[in-house]
């Protein structure tokens, strides 16, 4: 459910900050010359080279979007692991107390 909005904000991120741009007509355009071609070579060039700009728009894109979500992610548990524990020890001092 998650990975389709994921992708697609990597991409969008990834192509607005990296050197490298993917379009949609740059694949339309790459894929016509992989099923035109009878050329190996050619056809493992354009697919090396659409995998290289696609791995690191998505990287790029995934960095960018990913390190805010962690920061985030990390401070809420830090803050609500602190919470338990500090009413655990609470819990387990008033025990105490009772025997």
């Amino acid at each position: 459910v998650t990975t389709l909005p994921i992708y697609y904000l990597a991409y969008r991120i990834g192509n607005l900050i990296s050197p490298h741009k993917l379009y949609w007509y740059d694949i339309k355009h790459k894929l016509e010359i992989i099923g035109d071609s009878t050329n190996w070579s050619q056809i493992l060039h354009v697919i090396m080279s659409m995998s290289w700009e696609t791995a690191v728009i998505l990287f790029v894109g995934s960095l960018v979007f990913a390190l805010p979500c962690a920061a985030l992610a990390y401070t809420l548990s830090l803050k609500l692991f602190t919470q338990l524990r500090r009413k655990r020890t609470e819990k387990h001092i008033l025990r105490a107390k009772r025997r």
